[in-house]
Parts: C-alpha cells; sequence; structure tokens
C-alpha cells in the first residue's frame, strides 16, 4: 500500500478524456500512473523495466516527469503545512517520496554515467 494521501493527487477529469481526447488530461493520468507505479511495493520490477527497455532519452524525460509530479505533490503539502501552523498535518507520503526521489535521481545519474 501507498503511503501516499491521494486527496494531495491532482484530479483528472476523466470525462474531457473520454468526450474530447483531452491530451492535458491523458498526461496527468499517466504522470499519476507512472508515480504509483514507482511508488508501490513492487516497484523494482517497474523500475527495472523503465531502466531495461526503454532509451536513455526516454528514462530521463520519466525521471524528469516524476521528480516534477512528485515537486508538485511536495510544494502543495508544504503549502498546507504552512498554512497548518499547530505542526500536526503529517504527510508520511511526502517523507517517503522525497527518499524515493533521491535514489531514483541517483539511479538516473548512475545511468547517464553510464551511457
Amino acid at each position: 500500500m501507498l503511503s501516499t494521501d491521494f486527496s494531495k493527487l491532482p484530479v483528472v477529469d476523466l470525462a474531457s478524456i473520454a468526450k474530447d481526447s483531452d491530451v492535458q488530461n491523458i498526461l496527468l493520468l499517466c504522470k499519476i500512473i507512472l508515480y504509483i507505479a514507482v511508488f508501490c511495493p513492487d516497484n523494482e520490477k517497474y523500475i527495472h523495466a523503465i531502466q531495461t527497455q526503454l532509451l536513455p532519452q526516454q528514462q530521463e524525460y520519466m525521471v524528469l516527469s516524476i521528480d516534477l509530479f512528485i515537486g508538485r505533490i511536495c510544494t502543495e503539502s508544504q503549502t498546507e503545512k504552512d498554512n497548518n501552523p499547530s505542526g500536526s498535518y503529517v504527510d508520511n507520503g511526502t517523507y517517503r517520496s522525497q527518499s524515493e526521489l533521491s535514489r531514483v535521481s541517483k539511479e538516473k545519474e548512475e545511468l547517464e554515467t553510464q551511457n
């Protein structure tokens, strides 16, 4: 199970995808799916697939997309923490995401070095 509060994830307008093939919402849905795959308990198999089946440029794009998406979630979480001076708000998903982000960034650097 993910330790992420899914209410922190952006809302995807599935109706606009179905009706209008809305590209922005399709991309957002893909980013959410990618985020879930990379941070799920069985993430090793998905990360391995990304590393072995995609070209280096595609891998870079994936890592960048994940970084930006996590940054967006972390920024929204930090804003919520800043607006809650009692300090009672704790988002465990954010902390895990930052450590996972660090790990994925290191893997990205290793891949760049190899290529």
